[in-house]
């Protein structure tokens, strides 16, 4: 009698994922396309030479009139071809009680991120990101 431990299957759907991954392609955008969302998970710099800036409003609504808002800024530069800097704030009402739950208000944040590698259809893309 041969025992079965289930390796059989899991290798067989691997191995079919594998070739399905092969088949795919990666969708490549312009930096100059309009509406194209730039966010701090992206691993891709702004362009060389390109200023980006954003406003935004939060609001936190917690149980017993805890509740927090205030605004957010950033400000990203592309100093360098592959290489972006940028600063951001973010200040909320009750900086103290926020500052002993680990949220930063009113902390100036500055990052560089510096891209390795460009997405391709094969390869997501790279980045090194520093933050202080």
């Amino acid at each position: 009698m041969v025992r079965r431990t289930g390796w059989d299957g899991k290798l067989l759907l691997g191995g079919l994922l594998w070739l399905a991954a092969a088949k795919g392609s990666a969708q490549l955008l312009s930096d100059l396309e309009p509406e194209r969302p730039v966010r701090i998970e992206d691993a891709r710099p702004i362009s060389y030479r390109a200023l980006s800036g954003s406003v935004d409003w939060a609001y936190n609504l917690r149980q017993g009139n805890l509740n927090d808002h205030g605004p957010g800024f950033s400000l990203l530069y592309g100093a360098a071809r592959g290489l972006e800097v940028g600063a951001g704030l973010r200040y909320v009402t009750r900086p103290g009680r926020n500052a002993l739950r680990g949220i930063s208000s009113g902390d100036i944040v500055l990052h560089a991120l510096y891209g390795l590698t460009t997405e391709t259809a094969r390869f997501p893309a790279l980045a090194f990101r520093a933050d202080v």
